[in-house]
Order: structure tokens, then sequence, then C-alpha cells
């Protein structure tokens, strides 16, 4: 009888404590993609998708809206955010070629994103309310650290998102240390690991010059042109998710708050297009896929260059897939031309030999 009243007391207790429990539930985030390239869109999207899987609640504001789902909301910023999708060869020849160009580009392309953003009718009610409805921010990095400031203004935790591996010339200012440019090629160096004395001897002076000049540009842009993000001290993120992984990454130490999401954003393949799939596999030689991705468009090649091109893959004795955004006059047999291509499904066909 003893042993029985004690049971029940234990029982009693425990049913008294599991009222103060509160059941686990998943995080409200807030997620900004900064960047109008889809290929940045794809990590972003990627991450997004397996913190919803996995219960949480995610407001997305993004240039390329798909639609809304199971503890997904998009905000759409398409007609806001300046797009990088199909540039002319000359816009990239302009802006994209030389690391000076770059830098500038990077720099004036996030501030002028922060002011589209923080005058977004959305992002301002946000601010607005003495009280936000989100627990933490995803919000991708490219340059300037005026995207923290929401971050700041609402005392939110700060999550970056780098589709590209760690960005060289913001890492210190981000992570406070410098990749060892001995052993850590840069972002935008033409090598993957730095492995003789010349490669770390420009490796080191363009770290150096690309964080001189980022600081310097930045600077400059904030005496003479100077915003309310401007005021508030760069929040530091919690966590950076970097599109990287150790096993197709060359090997570089890395702190304990970069966690390596490279592959997050792939899906299992599918069903190739039966017009492409047939061209495929009815090509004896096997297939040349050629294309330069989402950004620069094959059509704004000048003529002379282009011309140049088709001849000489209408010599192969492969088929060539050709991604071509124009109509195109005396196109040679061996090619199809198209203006999208499901790229990695028709990647994994093993009757692709070159791409």
């Amino acid at each position: 009888m003893i042993k029985f009243i004690k049971i029940l007391i234990i029982t009693f207790y425990f049913g008294v404590t599991t009222l103060y429990f509160k059941p686990v539930e998943g995080d409200r985030i807030l997620a900004i993609s900064t960047i109008g390239g889809r290929s940045h869109w794809n990590v972003m999207e990627g991450i997004l998708r397996a913190l919803t899987e996995h219960g949480h609640q995610v407001t997305v504001l993004t240039p390329f809206p798909s639609g809304d789902g199971e503890n997904y909301t998009e905000v759409d910023i398409s007609n806001e955010i300046r797009s990088l999708m199909r540039l002319s060869i000359d816009q990239v020849q302009k802006e994209l070629t030389s690391h000076f160009d770059l830098i500038n580009f990077v720099n004036d392309y996030s501030r002028k994103t922060c002011k589209i953003l923080y005058e977004n009718n959305f992002i301002k009610s946000i601010m607005t309310d003495s009280r936000s409805n989100f627990d933490v921010i995803f919000i991708e990095l490219m340059a300037s650290e005026c995207v923290s400031y929401l971050s700041a203004k609402l005392d939110l935790p700060l999550i970056y998102v780098t589709p590209p591996p760690l960005i060289s010339y913001v890492e210190h200012s981000v992570l406070g240390h410098f990749p060892n440019p001995a052993v850590v090629s840069h972002v935008l160096a033409d090598h993957s690991i730095p492995r003789t004395m010349i490669d770390r001897f420009t490796n080191t002076v363009l770290l150096f010059y690309t964080i001189f000049l980022l600081q310097y540009k930045s600077w400059s842009a904030r005496l003479f042109d100077t915003q309310a993000f401007d005021q508030i001290e760069p929040i530091k993120p919690s966590i950076i998710f970097s599109n990287a992984h150790f096993i197709s990454d060359a090997s570089r130490p890395i702190l304990p708050s970069v966690i390596q999401v490279g592959g997050i954003h792939l899906s299992p393949p599918k069903k190739i297009p039966d017009d492409i799939l047939e061209f495929i596999e009815n090509s004896p030689q096997g297939v040349i896929f050629f294309t330069l991705g989402s950004v620069v468009t094959v059509s704004s090649i000048p003529e002379n260059i282009r011309n140049d091109i088709l001849k000489v893959l209408s010599q192969v004795p492969q088929r060539v897939l050709l991604k071509y955004e124009d109509e195109m006059i005396d196109k040679p047999e061996n090619i199809m031309i198209k203006k999208w291509f499901p790229q990695r499904d028709i990647l994994m066909h093993p009757n692709v030999k070159l791409f």
C-alpha cells in the first residue's frame, strides 16, 4: 500500500511539472535575398526549404518568387532589386571584369539594395512595429554590411548566407580574422590553391588590395551619401552558412561559426524533356553542352566572335546543346538551341562528353 501511494505521489508531481513545459516550436525566420542572381537565390532557397521541412516558419523577401507553401511565405521584390540575369557581354566587360570595377560594383550594388530594401513597405512595417514577430534574420552578404542594419534595429540574431565560398575581402570585417593568403586563395584569384611563391605573393597583394579598396569605397560612400544604416555599427553574424564543402573545395581553416552547406540546394534529377533527351541519346559521338549560365547572354556576343564559335562547333563530331536567347539564322545541323536547358539534369546524362 505504501509503495502504491509513493507511485501516486511521484505520478502527481510529474503531472504537475509537465504543465509548465512548453511544446517545442520552430523559429520564425525572416530571410532577405539581396542579389538578383538566380544561382545565388538557389542556395538561399535550398537553405530555407530545409528549414521549413524541419518545422520552422519562413518569411522571405525574394526577387524570384515561386509561390507560398506550408510554413513558407514570400514577399516579391523582383521589381525593386536590379536583376543580374541575362546581361550583355558589354555590361559584363564594363562592370565585372577588373578587380577595381568588380569591388566598386559589389559595394554600390549592396548599398543601393539596402536603400531599396529599407524603403520597402513590408520592411518599414516591421521596423515601425515595437515588437517583432521574428526570432532570427537570414540575409545574403555581398559586400557592404549595411544589410545588418535591420538586425540591429530589431535586436535579432543575424545569420549570413554566402552563395559563393567565404568572401575573402569581407572575412576580416565580418569574422575578425584574415584568411591566410599563403594557403587560402582569394575568391577572385585565378587559382584554387596558391602553390608557388608567385601565386602566394599575388594572392597576398590581391587580398589586401581588395580589402583596402572596399573599405575606401565604403568610407567615401558613408561620407558623401550618408544613410540611416551608416549611423549604426554593423552587427556581426552568429552563424554564416557558406556554399562550400570540404569534399569539393580546397582545404582551409574555418571558424566554428562558419557552417559549410554546399550542395544543400541540389535536388534529385528530373526527367529531361523528350526533345532534348532524344537529341542526346541519338548522338553516337556524344554531346557538348555550351552555356554561359544565367548571367550572360550568348546572343550578346559580337557577331564575328559568335560566327567563329558556331563554325568551330559545326565541325566537331559531337552534337551540341547551345543555350541561346534569340532566333538563329543558318543554324548548323548538329546544334540544338534553346533559351533554357535543365542544366544539372543534362550534365548527369552519361552521353554528355563536354561542358
